[in-house]
């Protein structure tokens, strides 16, 4: 069974989105932690979902390594289920890395190898994004909420599966 982690309020979730994605925690793999990276609008960046109700949450598999892969799952504000693969920096979302210590060299390291041993992933179309604080590898895009929990819990069986790079 996955977890919550708690590093600091922020990152906690509220007692409707535990319940609300309850059935993906307990079953992913225990070594799994899931974090808020924002709820109801608590996280004010550009493309982060802004109404009450949204939320993005990412699932890891802890390292201590300044960039990991991350699993995200985020209901927007036009109700629709946006899943994703990134190479994201090894920090709270709410505190993220300051402009000095981020990491781009390594997260398109991470995202290059993350299609080295993923070509293709699932259904999910694979993106060209840049950026500074996290970058994609693979996104998938529905409405509709079963959907959206049964392509996260085949994400998570595949990267078991086969890992998340070399």
């Amino acid at each position: 069974m996955g977890h919550w982690v708690n590093h600091c309020y922020h990152c906690r979730p509220s007692e409707a989105l535990r319940e609300d994605l309850n059935s993906i925690v307990a079953s992913a793999p225990d070594d799994w932690e899931f974090e808020v990276i924002t709820e109801n609008s608590s996280l004010s960046l550009i493309g982060m979902p802004k109404l009450r109700g949204t939320f993005v949450v990412g699932a890891y598999i802890p390292t201590d390594n300044l960039v990991l892969p991350m699993l995200n799952i985020a209901f927007m504000d036009d109700e629709s289920y946006i899943l994703s693969i990134k190479a994201d920096h090894n920090v709270c979302a709410s505190y993220g890395p300051p402009k000095e210590n981020r990491q781009p060299a390594l997260l398109n390291e991470l995202r290059e190898s993350i299609w080295d041993v993923h070509p293709s992933f699932l259904q999910w179309g694979r993106t060209k994004s840049s950026g500074g604080q996290a970058i994609s590898a693979f996104r998938f895009k529905c409405i509709d909420q079963d959907e959206a929990e049964e392509q996260f819990m085949e994400a998570i069986d595949l990267l078991v599966d086969k890992g998340w790079s070399v």
